[in-house]
């Protein structure tokens, strides 16, 4: 079975992390049984998705956006991709995002957003990037 934990890991997210990617495309066109969506219990719920946000690989990303990946699934915290990228400082990853559908908004358990998390880790430019997308949304829903 190719989605069984082994560890805290299934050998599909093993190969995502290795960067293996001769073996993820393997794994994902073999089996009926890869859930891109999966949360991992023993990573704060994380998705695969969220996994290569908290990274900074692209090229995952955008092969599992592709494949069907969940852009709005929360974690254990409630946090969604967004915020797992901005905590990260992963600049590139966010810039991205910010160009989809994402709700830079959303509050986890805590109350805290995804700029919360990217000022209070101290990745100004990040913050930046997300205030900016904010209030560009204000704008053009006309909410001052």
């Amino acid at each position: 079975y190719i989605g069984e934990r082994v560890f805290m890991f299934s050998a599909f997210e093993i190969a995502l992390r290795l960067n293996d990617n001769e073996m993820i495309t393997l794994l994902y066109e073999l089996s009926d049984e890869i859930d891109l969506n999966y949360k991992n219990i023993f990573d704060y719920g994380h998705t695969p998705l969220m996994q290569m946000a908290q990274l900074g690989d692209m090229d995952k990303i955008h092969w599992l956006l592709e494949k069907g990946a969940n852009l709005h699934e929360k974690d254990t915290y409630n946090d969604q991709v967004l915020a797992i990228a901005a905590y990260n400082g992963q600049k590139e990853v966010v810039k991205f995002l910010l160009t989809l559908n994402v709700d830079v908004l959303n509050k986890n358990n805590f109350g805290d957003t995804a700029y919360d998390h990217a000022k209070t880790r101290g990745h100004n430019e990040v913050a930046d990037m997300i205030k900016e997308k904010v209030e560009a949304n204000k704008i053009k829903s006309g909410i001052k």
